[in-house]
């Protein structure tokens, strides 16, 4: 009868290949993010429709969501929020948009701009991190332990980078 441990190391080895397309599918994912942080943004001019200031934080900070005509929706934050009212007085803003995702990076008016992504400002650990991890389970090759670890660890920080993304 085998000991656990050598079932374990079994399986493990009998799904190195799931975790190695783990690795290199989280790998091409980042690379997608790195091209998309990369790439110029577009540029587009739209009007303000919709809108809604609230409270963050028992009083001591607001946020401020924005709908555009053209179906985007964005949040301006924190200390930011009072200098979008004075900001944009016209109802038109100039977007910065990324290129593959189609994320809001940046409202300008004039001279004038916000950063409004947290995608490619203070979250960008995630996808470095991602990067990092997925790289090293591909360049393992073979090292079971290895490649499960990294496979693992990398789906659960994709997951949270989904998550961030799409919510």
């Amino acid at each position: 009868m085998e000991s656990k441990a050598k079932q374990l190391e079994r399986l493990k080895q009998e799904y190195l290949w799931v975790f190695q397309w783990i690795n290199r599918l989280i790998l091409a994912f980042t690379l997608i993010l790195l091209l998309d942080f990369f790439l110029p943004p577009v540029q587009s001019t739209e009007r303000i429709v919709d809108g809604q200031s609230f409270r963050v934080r028992r009083n001591t900070s607001h946020s401020t969501w924005i709908m555009t005509d053209g179906g985007r929706k964005f949040t301006v934050d924190g200390n930011q929020h009072s200098k979008f009212a004075e900001f944009n007085q016209t109802g038109v803003v100039n977007l910065d948009i990324s290129r593959i995702f189609r994320i809001v990076l940046r409202v300008r008016d004039g001279e004038k701009s916000l950063g409004v992504s947290f995608h490619y400002s203070y979250l960008v650990f995630i996808p470095v991190i991602l990067f990092i991890i997925s790289a090293l389970g591909v360049l393992a090759k073979d090292r079971v332990t290895i490649v499960y670890n990294t496979g693992s660890a990398a789906f659960v920080f994709l997951i949270f980078q989904l998550i961030l993304f799409f919510v």
